[in-house]
């Protein structure tokens, strides 16, 4: 079952989804590089891309 999350916390969540998109549309997929523009770790980055993708499979799960 989703987690269902205040509307603040979900907004968030999409701003910085749109934010690690558009870094690592523009370092054309090289993550060290987009994780430097973001100013994070290129481990943080895997951490938050991976949190993203199983947010993504919980979503598209029949229930």
């Amino acid at each position: 079952m989703p987690t269902v999350l205040p509307n603040e916390v979900r907004r968030l969540a999409e701003m910085e989804k749109h934010a690690i998109q558009a870094a690592i549309a523009h370092a054309k997929g090289n993550l060290s590089q987009a994780a430097r523009s973001l100013g994070i770790s290129r481990s943080t980055l895997y951490v938050k891309l991976s949190a993203m993708r199983d947010r993504a499979d919980s979503q598209h799960k029949p229930r």
